[in-house]
């Protein structure tokens, strides 16, 4: 199946995966994704680490059925609320990408990561970062941070240089300290973290060229790619 075009944010994510499937995570035959969407991600991610089995987790009916349709085996689940039906221990991979901001309960989601996956199995998450650069100096001025609403309804603010906005859905944001000690606190332990670029970042020049200056401090970048593994 033809992979499609995949935003700034993706391709960083697959460009390092590629790296750990080379370098650090092999041996991967069973793959879950939490919040799959409609499996294009999945399935370039089971590429890449040669995965034998490959399930899918999502909320959207309509998404799951086009994942279905790649060959994923999928589950309709809350991860606010339901457990996934699915037996400890079972996958030696997990990845979450750009889904536990969207949660009110990420201790449901964190803890179920960690029952499913073998010993010694990875979770990858992906998620944008509160203390980024960009949201301290929008802070500073007066502005809402990206990735941060306080209506569901109402656009009510539009921030320097944003090309577009719209009302986000999400309601947990995560600084990489706090992620990192939730982890942590589950009883995961961190292999790698990286920086990764998302839209706002690279859509104009001068964000651009000052995010590049800026985002060697992983702590300040716009978004955060952590691989934990399971003790």
């Amino acid at each position: 199946m033809k992979m499609e075009v995949l935003d700034v944010r993706k391709r960083e994510t697959l460009n390092r995966l590629q790296r750990l499937a080379r370098q650090t995570i092999q041996n991967i035959s069973k793959y879950l994704d939490l919040g799959c969407g409609n499996g294009s991600l999945t399935f370039e991610i089971a590429k890449i680490f040669r995965c034998t089995e490959i399930w899918g987790v999502d909320i959207d009916e309509e998404a799951l059925n086009k994942a279905s349709m790649r060959g994923i085996k999928i589950l309709k689940v809350d991860l606010n609320t339901q457990k996934v039906p699915l037996s400890d221990e079972t996958f030696d991979l997990v990845t979450a990408f750009d889904v536990i901001e969207y949660l009110w309960n990420t201790d449901n989601l964190i803890s179920e990561v960690y029952r499913l996956l073998k010993r010694g199995g990875y979770f990858i998450l992906t998620t944008p970062n509160l203390a980024s650069w960009i949201n301290r100096l929008l802070l500073l001025f007066g502005y809402l941070p990206f990735h941060y609403e306080v209506s569901l309804k109402c656009d009510l603010e539009k921030r320097p240089l944003q090309e577009s906005y719209g009302v986000e859905r999400h309601v947990r944001l995560y600084t990489l300290k706090t992620l990192i000690k939730h982890l942590e606190a589950y009883g995961f332990s961190i292999v790698e973290v990286h920086g990764i670029n998302l839209a706002y970042a690279t859509s104009n020049s001068i964000v651009r060229l000052t995010n590049s200056i800026l985002s060697w401090k992983k702590s300040l970048a716009p978004g955060m790619l952590v691989i934990a593994v399971k003790k």
